[in-house]
């Protein structure tokens, strides 16, 4: 993150746009790796002890020195993981945020419309009007019209 006093050197010395575009890019980068990261290292501080449990077990002499409530416990701490993604994601993804909260409020037909007008958007430019039946279901991902004639866009 760029200080003021080094904004007012760039301004100054007259930054020009592709310096500027290379810094904004290296920032993604860097916020795609610091996420990936942090991904990575609870997956790792999850599953590790159920794999290095399984992996010493085959080698002990008496299968019952580990206890069972042991093999449960990080049985389910690796599955524990599955519930640290969304959250891991949501936290640190702004564009992950907005549909996580939708789904935790259960406002999915707000999240339908949604996720369809950032999907054209970012196809097609400016939003189309969109007209929703009154038949179709507002909790899912694809109106019943197109799966009756056959589309199947994906928006994840």
């Amino acid at each position: 993150m760029l200080s003021v006093a080094a904004a007012a050197v760039n301004a100054a010395s007259g930054a020009s746009a592709p310096s500027r575009k290379l810094r904004f890019q290296l920032a993604k980068e860097r916020k795609a790796s610091t996420t990936l990261g942090i991904i990575m290292s609870a997956f790792t501080v999850c599953w590790l002890p159920f794999f290095v449990l399984a992996l010493v077990r085959p080698f002990l002499n008496d299968p019952e020195a580990i206890p069972s409530s042991l093999s449960s416990l990080f049985l389910w701490l690796g599955y524990a993981n599955s519930l640290l993604n969304p959250v891991i994601y949501a936290t640190l993804n702004r564009d992950f945020r907005r549909p996580f909260q939708q789904i935790l409020y259960f406002r999915c037909g707000s999240l339908n419309h949604m996720m369809r007008e950032e999907f054209y958007q970012s196809q097609y430019g400016n939003p189309a009007p969109t007209h929703l039946n009154d038949d179709e279901p507002t909790c899912d991902l694809m109106p019943v019209s197109d799966v009756k004639s056959g589309g199947h866009e994906s928006f994840l």
